[in-house]
């Protein structure tokens, strides 16, 4: 080989060694690197951006770092449309027991509640029950207004619940004005829920003179929320 040939082949020679180079090392990390990263000379995807971008920020091809787009932060959440609705319907039925002046009935109730809010939350309602005294039947009509505080987590839940509960009650040739409250808790599971409210107050009736009478009152009641 003469000097002239062998000035030529020695670049074409140097240019074919660091192209094979260069291709062996991009063949070297397999799958290829995603956008943003390079194929390191030991085989591995490392950072274009060196030192690597700090949080919140992205890589660019250029190797700069920039701040990422806030657009994914603005997006809602999956979880956002799991959020229980503050507002919630239910409707109850049970028994209703009654004691005053010295008699008792018993008879059932259905009453149906607004509650606004989550863990604490208002209580409006209203209610229609009817009593079986001996003799004669008192049908009633009221209020459920109070707040009840809920506990626990998941499926099952509870808390207690205080009530004001103003009534009118009618029967006998009789109308009377109820006023009182109750006291008591409830357990939710899933959209079920029972209360034992436990109430007590004061009854003036027309049947008596106007006089007030104390009055007793339990009302366990099974509802369904919606």
């Amino acid at each position: 080989m003469s000097f002239r040939a062998l000035f030529v082949s020695l670049p074409l020679v140097a240019i074919a060694s660091s192209y094979a180079s260069s291709a062996s090392a991009d063949s070297a990390c397999f799958p290829a690197c995603r956008s943003g990263y390079l194929c390191s000379a030991q085989g591995t995807c490392v950072s274009r951006c060196n030192p690597p971008c700090g949080q919140g920020e992205r890589c660019l091809a250029n190797g700069e770092c920039e701040v990422a787009s806030s657009s994914a932060s603005l997006a809602p959440s999956s979880s956002s449309s799991d959020e229980e609705p503050t507002t919630k319907l239910s409707l109850h039925g049970g028994a209703l027991f009654q004691s005053s002046n010295s008699r008792s009935a018993a008879g059932f109730l259905t009453a149906f509640q607004v509650l606004i809010g989550t863990q604490h939350a208002a209580v409006l309602g209203a209610r229609f029950g009817v009593l079986f005294y001996e003799g004669h039947t008192t049908p009633e009509v009221g209020l459920d207004l109070g707040y009840r505080a809920r506990f626990g987590s998941g499926d099952l839940r509870g808390g207690p619940m205080i009530l004001a509960q103003p009534q009118l009650w009618f029967g006998d040739g009789a109308t009377a004005i109820h006023l009182g409250g109750a006291v008591g808790g409830f357990i939710e599971y899933k959209q079920l829920i029972v209360q034992i409210p436990v109430g007590g107050g004061a009854v003036r009736s027309t049947a008596y003179n106007g006089q007030w009478n104390g009055v007793f009152t339990v009302a366990p009641t099974l509802g369904v929320r919606f």
